[in-house]
């Protein structure tokens, strides 16, 4: 029996929906770290696991290319994650900034299974900081990239707990 539910939410983990949301420039770093925690998330059994760009393009969004980017972001933020991780790199954060402003502000219920996480030293402005304690949101500081993926998971872990009944 208890293989059989072991199996059942090895099934059910790869299939929770996640978001994971933060700087793209420095392509060569940010944006590399974030996929490498991608496909950390993914070794570990969580396989539908997003960043915005790996999600596939719709017309509908728009020609323009800031504006298709932006409201991409908001259709998987408010349709499609479960669980989103917020990350914050020692990079221009002011794209995660902004879909985090989003989500507080139109898709609020979201925020019971997201986490912010913050790389050690991260410019991390008292606005940022503020909405966090305001929201009362998870956050937790992370000091290299192994330590990212731990942290990631663990939350992802802990909010799959929560929906694995409605998967």
């Amino acid at each position: 029996m208890f293989f059989e539910y072991a199996k059942y939410r090895a099934n059910k983990k790869a299939l929770v929906p996640i978001l994971i949301l933060g700087a793209y420039r420095p392509p060569e770093t940010t944006l590399l770290r974030l996929e490498k925690l991608r496909d950390c998330l993914k070794e570990r059994g969580f396989n539908n696991v997003f960043l915005v760009k790996d999600y596939p393009d719709d017309p509908v969004y728009n020609q323009d290319e800031n504006i298709h980017f932006t409201r991409k972001s908001q259709h998987l933020i408010r349709n499609w994650a479960e669980i989103i991780l917020f990350v914050y790199f020692d990079a221009d954060n002011s794209g995660v900034t902004s879909e985090l402003q989003f989500t507080i502000s139109s898709a609020p219920e979201k925020l019971r299974r997201s986490v912010i996480l913050l790389q050690e030293d991260a410019p991390i402005s008292s606005l940022v900081k503020g909405s966090i304690k305001i929201q009362k949101l998870d956050s937790e500081t992370f000091f290299d990239d192994e330590d990212l993926c731990e942290q990631a998971e663990g939350y992802c872990t802990q909010f799959f707990d929560q929906i694995l009944w409605k998967l």
